[in-house]
């Protein structure tokens, strides 16, 4: 099932090659404190005329023009929050208007930011293959809607473009595949809505109000057909969340804060731009063998918003207060998900029962959970995510986040070296989760040995017991 020896290996040849790309968890925790508060921030003219370029260069591109969006992009590259997406979207316009030493050119700049930026290595790779021959348009657009474009142009039906590989949900009113898009050569994601599906219209506008959101911890949206009732979504490799609790139970605060930083950063950039998720549960959250988040779903057709057509009971453990009485969703709302979640991360399981949710329903009983199981230190920020009233929850994710960090710093000076080498098995689990692992996931449990100060023998012994561990699981699967 898995190579003996195989990180060690790995981890010497690699690491100083890629080590990089990877962040120690102190450092990422730093930079997640930057982002939230930029998005406060009081900007200063230059910085507003850049970001207007950049918004400006993304309505050029979104609508085909991509010849006027380059100078506008050019210049918001200059602006720290939006350089690496100004230069992946300059890139794509080069692409499109086919000039490929130029997109190429971008896509390496890009990289010198950040190495492991989206898919821009599958992009150049994309770029240096043979079949980038002729220019690539946008599904439905020809010739006439760009005419300073090259002259041919390539218009496929969606059959002949999408090439199924694989169903990864089956859902009541949505399935969705990983296929392969045969016009930009890349694998992504497709959602189909059932066309009896009776709030399809209203969904799919819906999902075009969420491709705002462009943040590295939300699956980016590509493109909607709504004649087709079909989404094209970026194509993560991992489990969700839920998958993962099933594997490990409780997970250790360390990966917990990882874990739950990443999902405030989310959240807050689509609360700031006042888009809230509606079906805030472990299922919606993807996590890849490295441990990188991506929130899913933020529309989804299960939503909380139609409890009387939710499929499993359990989902009901995630739902809020409020929404029982009749309220609306609010950011509150996703406030009161998140503490269930990484209550259930730290403790095993959620805090509450079916039995209370269905008492507080019925009877207006108070929901009240152990708290003892908790570290003591986070058990207010918890209690304050938890209470039934919105109004006395925290009033954004950004201060969470302040909070947690708090807590965990505390927390990373009292924890014992026992603590790092759960943490490290953690990391592990999530890596080797599915039998296999690549030299890129080898380089970066390298990376996390050396943070968390393993040694050659533990990193040994901690390997062994993760075997033995999936190994346990995988028997337990098959009975």
């Amino acid at each position: 099932m898995l190579k003996k020896n195989q990180l060690i290996e790995y981890g010497n040849t690699q690491t100083l090659k890629h080590g990089l790309m990877f962040k120690s968890l102190s450092d990422y925790l730093k930079a997640s404190q930057q982002e939230w508060r930029t998005l406060f921030e009081t900007k200063d003219e230059p910085e507003l005329e850049k970001q207007t370029d950049y918004e400006i260069g993304i309505a050029e591109m979104e609508s085909g023009r991509y010849e006027n969006a380059i100078p506008y992009l050019k210049k918001a590259t200059s602006l720290k929050k939006f350089r690496k997406e100004a230069y992946y979207h300059l890139a794509e316009c080069y692409q499109q208007l086919h000039m490929i030493p130029l997109a190429r050119k971008t896509y390496e700049r890009l990289m010198r930011f950040d190495y492991n930026y989206r898919d821009v290595q599958e992009q150049i790779r994309a770029l240096d293959s043979p079949r980038v021959s002729s220019p690539s348009f946008p599904y439905g657009m020809t010739h006439a809607s760009n005419p300073k474009a090259a002259e041919v142009t390539m218009v496929m039906a969606a059959e002949e473009r999408y090439k199924i590989l694989a169903t990864l949900h089956e859902g009541r009113h949505t399935r969705i595949y990983r296929v392969r898009d045969t016009l930009l050569d890349r694998t992504i994601a497709l959602k189909q809505i059932n066309a009896q599906y009776p709030d399809r219209t209203a969904y799919l506008q819906q999902m075009k109000e969420r491709t705002v959101l462009d943040h590295p911890n939300i699956l980016r949206i590509y493109d909607i057909d709504e004649q087709q009732g079909q989404i094209t979504m970026e194509y993560v490799k991992g489990q969700n969340l839920r998958q993962i609790l099933r594997l490990k139970g409780a997970l250790t605060p360390k990966m917990t804060t990882y874990i739950a930083i990443q999902l405030i950063n989310g959240l807050h950039q689509a609360h700031s731009k006042g888009i809230i998720h509606h079906a805030l549960t472990p299922e919606h959250i993807l996590l890849t063998k490295q441990c990188r988040l991506k929130i899913i779903a933020f529309r989804a057709p299960d939503s909380f918003m139609r409890l009387q057509k939710t499929d499993d009971p359990y989902k009901y453990l995630y739902i809020p207060p409020e929404l029982f009485r009749g309220q609306t969703l609010t950011a509150a709302s996703n406030i009161y998900s998140f503490g269930v979640i990484v209550y259930e991360m730290l403790v095993g399981h959620s805090p509450f029962r079916l039995q209370q949710i269905k008492a507080f329903v019925h009877h207006e009983q108070p929901l009240q959970y152990d708290e003892t199981l908790l570290p003591s230190e986070i058990q207010r920020l918890i209690q304050r995510c938890l209470t039934s009233t919105p109004e006395q929850r925290y009033p954004n994710m950004r201060t969470i986040g302040e909070e947690l960090l708090v807590w965990y710093h505390g927390f990373e000076h009292q924890e014992a070296h026992s603590d790092d080498i759960a943490a490290y098995k953690d990391y592990l689990l999530m890596a080797w989760a599915d039998g296999n692992i690549t030299p890129q996931e080898a380089d970066f449990l390298s990376h996390k040995r050396e943070e968390l100060h393993i040694s050659a023998t533990e990193s040994c012994q901690a390997e062994e017991e993760v075997k033995q561990e999936l190994q346990a699981l995988l028997c337990q699967s098959n009975e």
